[in-house]
């Protein structure tokens, strides 16, 4: 069973990421190859990278970072969920990429976002920050346009083809998974 990381990128107030996180998890709780965990940026109160050490070296020296890198270390792969701020994703994402390296390496990295047309653009400039992480940023993702996927409420109306694109995205996230999983553990052992 792998165990995937999924990371809310906003910590605006109001966000909706908080709800599409939730539909997610609540969407997916009958995955049998996957256990899924909830990593919260806005409860997880990164500040500003204050790593004296570049993430490439590993020499991680506060606490924060510790514990951020643990979390991640202990994932299979990931599931980043962005809105699309002004056509990009937001900095609290980048900040709390920007904190590790190693932990990210060879694994998959599968997207949901949200914003006025999808949040397409932000997934666009994601790949190649995930890319630079020597992980494996997936095609299949499910993107949510906020007049149309959400309710008044501000929770996900999921139609059908948001549920085809989950259903893809979930079965990508599982191929890449396996895959990068069992190369993991051939490097481990070599």
């Amino acid at each position: 069973m792998q165990k995937i990381l999924v990371i809310t990128g906003s910590t605006r107030p109001g966000r909706k990421g908080a709800a599409v996180a939730k539909w997610f998890m609540e969407s997916t709780k009958d995955e049998k190859a996957f256990t899924f965990e909830l990593a919260d940026l806005a409860e997880i109160n990164l500040p500003m990278l204050d790593e004296p050490v570049p993430a490439l070296f590993g020499k991680y020296q506060n606490e924060h970072t510790k514990a951020w890198a643990a979390q991640l270390a202990s994932a299979d792969g990931f599931v980043i969920v962005t809105p699309e701020y002004n056509h990009g994703y937001p900095a609290s994402l980048k900040n709390a990429i920007d904190y590790t390296y190693v932990e990210w390496n060879h694994k998959p990295v599968a997207f949901v976002s949200y914003g006025v047309i999808g949040g397409v653009r932000a997934v666009e400039q994601l790949k190649p920050v995930i890319s630079r992480l020597d992980a494996v940023p997936l095609d299949a993702q499910v993107s949510l346009a906020l007049g149309t996927h959400f309710t008044e409420d501000g929770l996900v109306k999921a139609d059908s083809q948001v549920q085809n694109d989950l259903t893809a995205m979930i079965k990508s996230l599982a191929w890449w998974g396996d895959a990068l999983k069992a190369a993991r553990q051939k490097i481990k052992h070599a």
